[in-house]
């Protein structure tokens, strides 16, 4: 994989935007490295060179490979990363493309400056065409999209400078920059703002931002962490976004902002006291509209978090969460959703077995107040999936390493939900009130 600068320009592994720890927004580059992950689409597959003359590093690079795709007559309607080939459906969208990706950067850095710039060339065998909709009108559409980027990060005694341009197809162009500031005491800032053309196309590309889908997208984030006293950290953001075109299920240009203030107590047998209040609210088409058109609405969703972390000697750890969400349309609908759980973890002699459990209760109106929560998995894998509904989820960890050359993971998720016939939807549907998903994983070092 391949990754420089802020990933405006080429990013093509995983990196995460807005979170808990509200002051680091920056991204840290690795240039060309190995690729490890379980996702099945966003590797590169080819060949890498790296040179260095005087401390200037050069990276030349090239991949070829087979990618999924709706096909249609004319082209293809969608590029799909799930990896999932498991129906007739599915299996029909398996490599009907031939994707080139080339590119070169250059990289110099000295003790306070980093500096990257660099170029790259997609091409698909068949054209990408967009549907009908109003808000795909400025989306990519063609077989190849040439970018070129430059991105630095400069590095003071208490400010960190960041930041990167690029430009697709010779007219898009985006930007993205940032600081860091350290006050002292404690106290530490962030601020960053983001442009980003209408018609830019997000192709092995990865930089900070709200929405996926983030062309047309700008905002002005801003972030600050300190300590008003001994042992409790009170870190805090706010950003506001607006979009410069239509979205998916939101029928005219919009605005946007999202809140969270986190506060972290630790005692001093360390147990760490976590409370988190989150405030998020998007313009969108008003639900269950009955008249001509879809009036667009402000739709806020709240949600208050209570966790506590508490470790029992070497071995044993403990955790538990208590989470309310409330969703409210301007005028319209409005939810509830409820959320507890406890983690029990235990590691045994020698660190060659551990097992942890979880039991989750969820009570939520509708969708559109669920709650999301991470869940432990096996190497390499993440799980945060939405609860919504009402029921019970028990989920089972366990990892054992007979050698130091050997390891192996297994996984067990139970959900159950009285009130229903069925357990998902589609093919995914299961007939019943519970639903059971194993998992095992095996690591042999040669």
């Amino acid at each position: 994989k391949a990754s420089f600068s802020q990933g405006l320009g080429l990013w093509s592994g995983l990196a995460f935007t807005k979170s808990s720890n509200v002051i680091d927004v920056r991204r840290r580059a690795k240039g060309i490295e190995r690729y490890s992950s379980v996702n099945e689409t966003s590797f590169l597959r080819g060949a890498a060179v790296q040179v260095n003359i005087r401390g200037l590093n050069f990276y030349i690079f090239g991949s070829y490979k087979k990618i999924d795709g709706t096909l249609r007559d004319t082209g293809i309607t969608t590029i799909r990363d799930d990896g999932y080939h498991r129906t007739g459906t599915e299996i029909g969208y398996r490599h009907n493309l031939s994707e080139t990706f080339l590119g070169g950067v250059a990289s110099w850095q000295s003790k306070s400056l980093k500096i990257d710039v660099g170029q790259t060339y997609w091409h698909i065998d068949k054209p990408l065409i967009t549907g009908d909709q109003p808000y795909k009108l400025p989306s990519f559409t063609g077989d190849s999209l040439f970018s070129a980027f430059a991105g630095y990060s400069w590095f003071g005694r208490k400010v960190i400078l960041f930041g990167e341009a690029a430009i697709q197809n010779f007219r898009n162009f985006s930007a993205y920059q940032g600081l860091t500031f350290s006050l002292g005491a404690g106290i530490r800032l962030t601020l960053s703002y983001r442009n980003y053309s209408r018609h830019y196309f997000a192709v092995k590309t990865n930089p900070f931002a709200e929405s996926s889908a983030m062309n047309g997208e700008s905002g002005v984030y801003t972030a600050v962490s300190f300590r008003p006293f001994k042992r409790f950290t009170i870190n805090s953001y706010f950003d506001v976004f607006w979009y410069s075109w239509l979205k998916y299920r939101t029928d005219a240009p919009s605005t946007g902002h999202e809140l969270l203030i986190n506060g972290d107590y630790s005692l001093l047998s360390g147990m760490l006291v976590s409370l988190r209040f989150r405030n998020i609210t998007k313009q969108r088409n008003k639900l269950f509209y009955e008249g001509n058109g879809f009036p667009v609405t402000d739709q806020t969703l709240n949600s208050v978090r209570l966790q506590v972390n508490y470790p029992v000697g070497e071995t044993w750890w403990f955790r538990s969460r208590i989470e309310q969400s409330f969703f409210r349309e301007e005028g319209g609908h409005s939810s509830n959703g409820f959320l507890i759980y406890i983690d029990v973890k235990h590691t045994f002699a020698k660190n060659r077995f551990s097992a942890d459990m979880r039991l989750t209760h969820f009570d939520t109106d509708d969708c559109y107040s669920r709650i999301y929560t991470w869940e432990p998995d096996v190497l390499y894998a993440f799980s945060i999936p939405a609860f919504t509904g009402k029921g019970l989820r028990f989920l089972f960890n366990m990892a054992y390493r007979p050698t130091s050359k050997i390891q192996f993971w297994f996984r067990l998720g139970n959900t159950f939900m009285p009130g229903v016939e069925k357990i998902g939807s589609g093919y995914n549907a299961v007939t019943g009130k519970n639903l059971t998903g194993i998992k095992f994983q095996a690591r042999i070092r040669l």
